[in-house]
């Protein structure tokens, strides 16, 4: 996601009974030029912002600290170590 571009493979797992086999299929230019309308119009839907938008948080997210980026989920990770002592 680094690289603000689509990947250029799609991991791919079937599943048969209790086993599965992993697979990568490699797009060409025209099949990535052809899939990123359709992943725009998704994550659109799914998140309101179109997929630049979207991309750009989340590499933001990935660069910044743990503290600033999940201050909630450090609240409660704290909070949780706290009641462990009080036992």
């Amino acid at each position: 996601m680094v690289t603000e571009r689509l990947c250029d493979a799609l991991s791919i797992t079937y599943w048969k009974g209790d086993s599965c086999e992993d697979y990568e299929y490699r797009l060409s230019d025209v099949e990535m030029a052809m899939l990123l309308p359709a992943m725009n119009a998704y994550c659109k839907e799914q998140t309101g912002m179109d997929l630049k938008e979207y991309s750009a948080g989340a590499i933001a997210e990935q660069r910044e600290p743990d503290a600033i980026r999940s201050p909630k989920r450090n609240a409660k990770q704290n909070s949780q170590k706290g009641s462990k002592r009080d036992l």
